[in-house]
């Protein structure tokens, strides 16, 4: 079963029957050995099952047929978890059988060709079937079923059905597939979510220094340009990409417009123009981060502080966790536009101005009283005293009702 070299390992194929996200409990082991039993599965050395790391499997081993039964494989990476899902196959490897290293090691699923290899879940056995057939309409049943090729003699049915993660964990969806171009560093999840650490290149640009970029995205494919060109569903009821069609060429491409949700950081992007932002000038290329969703949320235990500039030029908004909120603008605060040209009006010098208004009208007022019995023709100048008095009042009342509670200013 192992290699009989002191100084290295084997690679070697399993299929993976279950994945624990943590150890099982020693009440639990009974149970797990007791429902594989009843499918005619086995499993070697259970008791690891309590001590395995988090992110173990129970696997079958494929390309070693001198070992029957499924057996325990710990993380190789323990602080990178990779995807695997019950029913998809993995690279497994040993240390050094020689120095007493018995115990096994899953790296990674194992990749296959584009008739098979799908983000989401991977079936390799529809290589082997389809790669010989010869009618089209054929192959792409094929493709939509998960043949046994018999290498495991294990049914991958079974498997499916008895895995407590694939049941509660596994969401069966079409994923876009995506390309990475040769410097970048890409990671992809199963559930059309990707990490990408490029450059300007990545999104098809010309090549330039001082240009890095990372992109976080979930929700590819939103657009018939970016999204798989066929999907159908498969023989477990779910969609997924037709593998076995031609590809469109621009499939999973980042789409900085259309797709979902994405976090930019980026060197020397044009953001305003790549993000079609059209709001005040265009700032041109240089060092920026964009945050695109449908609803974004900042959430802060304390204060939040939104800073632009430096000095006496620095403008910010400080949101307190009191509940007030302070703006300090480094010249001016425009509401609506770069061409807004009306100032807002301070109270206290407002209502200064209004005050003095409405003792000119009070003398006015008694003015008119004062000459209207001896003035002859004065009776219908004194008709208008009444409203004089009662505009005035009212122009006290809406001063007060204007006055704004919670925006302050000096």
């Amino acid at each position: 079963m192992l290699s009989d070299n002191p100084g290295l390992g084997n690679f070697y194929t399993a299929v993976t029957v279950e994945y624990f996200s943590s150890p099982a409990t020693a009440e639990e082991v009974e149970s797990i050995v007791s429902k594989y039993r009843n499918i005619s599965i086995s499993i070697l050395g259970p008791q690891r099952l309590v001590g395995m790391p988090a992110g173990s499997i129970m696997a079958k081993m494929i390309d070693n047929q001198e070992v029957n039964d499924v057996m325990i494989f710990y993380p190789f990476f323990p602080h990178i978890n990779t995807p695997v899902k019950a029913g998809e196959q993995v690279i497994v490897l040993y240390g050094s059988p020689a120095r007493g290293d018995r115990i096994g090691y899953w790296m990674t699923r194992k990749p296959s060709d584009l008739v098979a290899e799908d983000v989401n879940y991977t079936h390799n056995d529809r290589s082997n079937y389809t790669a010989g057939v010869v009618s089209q309409d054929a192959a792409a049943t094929i493709a939509k079923k998960f043949p046994d090729n018999g290498y495991a003699a294990i049914s991958y049915k079974s498997v499916v059905e008895n895995s407590d993660s694939y049941k509660r964990s596994f969401q069966g969806e079409i994923v876009p597939r995506y390309f990475p171009k040769s410097p970048d560093t890409a990671l992809q999840g199963s559930n059309n979510t990707l990490v990408v650490l490029g450059s300007n290149s990545t999104l098809g640009k010309e090549k330039l220094t001082s240009a890095g970029m990372i992109d976080i995205v979930a929700g590819r494919g939103q657009t018939p340009k970016t999204a798989p060109k066929n999907t159908y569903v498969n023989d477990r009821s779910y969609s997924e990409v037709d593998k076995k069609s031609e590809r469109n060429s621009s499939e999973g491409n980042l789409d900085l417009i259309n797709d979902l949700s994405r976090i930019n950081i980026s060197m020397g992007l044009n953001v305003d123009t790549d993000f079609g932002i059209d709001v005040g000038d265009n700032s041109g290329s240089g060092p920026a981060v964009v945050l695109k969703s449908d609803q974004i949320r900042i959430l802060s235990r304390q204060d939040l502080k939104i800073a632009v500039g430096n000095g006496s030029s620095q403008s910010s908004i400080l949101v307190k966790s009191d509940g007030n909120i302070i703006i300090t603008p480094g010249a001016q605060i425009k509401l609506s536009s770069e061409e807004d040209d009306q100032p807002y009006l301070r109270y206290d010098e407002f209502k200064t101005i209004i005050d003095r208004l409405i003792n000119i009208l009070g003398a006015l007022q008694a003015g008119i009283s004062g000459t209207t019995a001896a003035t002859p023709g004065a009776t219908a100048l004194g008709s208008f005293i009444p409203g004089i008095s009662q505009d005035a009042s009212d122009i006290l009342i809406a001063l007060n009702a204007i006055k704004s509670k919670k925006i302050l200013g000096s």
